[in-house]
């Protein structure tokens, strides 16, 4: 039995390490390539992706590469889309996760929920974009 949209995280709607490491790699080289330089440079990584990313997660709960690989961020709690400020967190806590050699992407490989440290200082977790279950045939037709 599959993870509802609804349920609370966990279990079979886990994307896995390599799927949020490839969406994550995706994300990155979109925005900057080709290379920037100066303070246009400075503007794009300080200004510009945080946006990109906060808005994206809050809004649509996934970057343009997690949409591509069927992969969301969610409330670790409820499942459901995070808040601004745990997105906010989330964002500045990948710098966390990357300084020390990106061990903290790396615990998303033996964690038993694959949270990487920026998701556990966020609340928030990666989980698979299931599709809406097809209503039943009962609901479609009109009853006599």
């Amino acid at each position: 039995m599959g993870v509802s949209r609804s349920s609370p995280v966990g279990g079979a709607g886990d994307p896995g390490f390599f799927a949020v490491v490839g969406e994550w790699a995706l994300s990155w080289v979109s925005v900057f390539f080709p290379p920037l330089a100066g303070v246009f440079n400075f503007f794009v990584e300080w200004v510009v992706y945080p946006l990109y990313s906060v808005i994206f997660w809050r809004v649509k709960q996934a970057t343009p590469g997690k949409m591509a690989l069927a992969i969301k961020v969610a409330d670790a709690k409820t499942g459901n889309a995070p808040g601004v400020m745990q997105c906010v967190v989330r964002y500045f806590a990948y710098y966390v996760s990357a300084i020390p050699f990106f061990l903290g992407f790396l615990w998303a490989a033996a964690d038993k929920k694959n949270q990487g440290w920026h998701d556990k200082l966020a609340g928030t977790v990666v989980i698979m974009d299931l599709p809406n279950p097809p209503k039943a045939a009962t609901e479609n037709t009109p009853s006599a």
